[in-house]
């Protein structure tokens, strides 16, 4: 998106002038020690929150808005971010087609959404039904989310136009044109995948765009060897309580308690079985598991006992909670002896 200028903009609200910010009396003493900063927002912070604010408020001039259609499926209120103009595509340099960007506001949430329209792109339904659940899919706090997609001739082009609905998040970009833009001066060397011939280029052929965001290839296997090592100390720590022997004269200790939960946790981990009583290996669903049980994830699992007789209904954060009392207790055993 393209930050727009005054004239595009139709801003309500009185004057945003900064105001002298002061500190109570009766805290004279504690100002000296601390900056200003430590009671207010920083002024990066401010300008930052009132840029964003003034995207969500801003509507598109008199002349554009007449431009626009009055409605295109369940959105009003259209205003173009790609140009000041109201209709200037734009080609997109993977899929060939012209495109536009809108802000748009939903007509039953009232909530301000982001518009992508391909001109001249018709799908069938049931291709339109694919995409959208495919990427519906990708869920990711630095991802925009895609909420549907529609085919529409409100637009009164000859041919109709895919749009692409995702939520509106002010300033942001493209993921396109934050790595992969040519305009991009940081990006140096080679950024094509491909060779000449067509033929896949190694990773490491690429370590010029490294600049734009991507990690170098040694420390992606330096992320990875360190996230491998964490869930193995995850594990061992583990290990060392379930199923154990004896303990402080207590033959039954790792079959009670905190240690039982764990037993449980540890067969809805690694031993899960399918319908027909077929074994399940699905290692990411142990690496998702793992992970969340080291972060004390509030989520709930629903654990069940070999038998079956036994059900329990816990969060992660519970089961991070056993785990960690169960191992304190066994290292200071430990750490006493039998003393």
């Amino acid at each position: 998106m393209q930050q727009l200028t005054d004239d595009d903009l139709l801003i309500s609200g009185s004057n945003h002038e900064e105001k002298e910010r002061t500190v109570p009396p009766d805290m004279s003493s504690v100002r000296q020690a601390r900056p200003d900063y430590a009671y207010f927002m920083t002024d990066e912070l401010r300008a930052e929150l009132f840029r964003r604010n003034q995207m969500l408020t801003a509507c598109a001039n008199l002349d554009v808005a007449a431009a626009m259609p009055e409605r295109v499926g369940d959105y009003y209120n259209l205003m173009p971010l790609d140009s000041s103009q109201a209709n200037v595509p734009h080609k997109s340099r993977t899929f060939r087609y012209q495109t536009l960007s809108y802000k748009a506001t939903h007509m039953r949430t009232n909530a301000a959404c982001y518009l992508k329209r391909i001109m001249g792109c018709k799908l069938p339904t049931v291709r339109l039904y694919e995409v959208v659940e495919a990427w519906k899919k990708i869920i990711h706090a630095n991802i925009v989310q895609l909420r549907e997609v529609f085919l529409t001739k409100d637009f009164n082009d000859d041919q109709p136009s895919t749009v692409f609905v995702y939520d509106f998040i002010p300033c942001s970009e493209t993921l396109q044109k934050r790595h992969f833009s040519a305009n991009n001066s940081l990006l140096k060397g080679w950024s094509n995948p491909y060779n000449i011939s067509g033929e896949d280029r190694p990773f490491s052929a690429g370590k010029g765009t490294n600049q734009t965001g991507l990690l170098a290839e040694t420390l992606i296997w330096e992320y990875v060897e360190l996230d491998c090592g964490r869930l193995f100390r995850l594990i061992s720590k583990l290990n060392t309580l379930l199923e154990r022997p004896e303990h402080s004269m207590n033959q039954a200790w790792s079959e009670t308690g905190d240690r039982y939960i764990l037993k449980l946790f540890r067969d809805f981990v690694f031993h899960s079985i399918g319908f027909e009583g077929e074994p399940i290996v699905d290692m990411a669903h142990v690496v998702q598991c793992l992970n969340k049980f080291d972060a004390g994830s509030h989520d709930k699992i629903c654990l069940t006992s070999r038998d079956e007789q036994n059900v329990m209904i816990v969060s992660y954060s519970e089961l991070h909670q056993a785990f960690e009392r169960a191992f304190t207790e066994l290292m200071n055993y430990g750490a006493t002896g039998s003393s």
